[in-house]
């Protein structure tokens, strides 16, 4: 399923940005500081070049190389 329509990340919540930051029964409050520092700017969704960059992957799994477009005959 493709998403058609993204919600701005303006609109997250501070309770949305800590279970995203979070893995399985890990809390928030037991990541080191310097992860929990980064929930304000996660927040501010800042442009700055002074703001850290944040990458969320949502989703990963295995491919056979052989389905790789780059591995198909043209």
């Amino acid at each position: 399923m493709v998403c058609s329509k993204l919600p701005s990340p303006l609109d997250i919540t501070a309770e949305r940005v800590e279970k995203l930051m979070c893995v399985g029964a890990k809390t928030f409050d037991s990541l080191p500081p310097e992860t929990q520092e980064l929930k304000s700017a996660f927040l501010r969704c800042s442009s700055e070049e002074t703001a850290p960059v944040i990458v969320f992957v949502s989703k990963m799994f295995a491919v056979d190389a052989k389905a790789l477009p780059h591995n198909k005959p043209r």
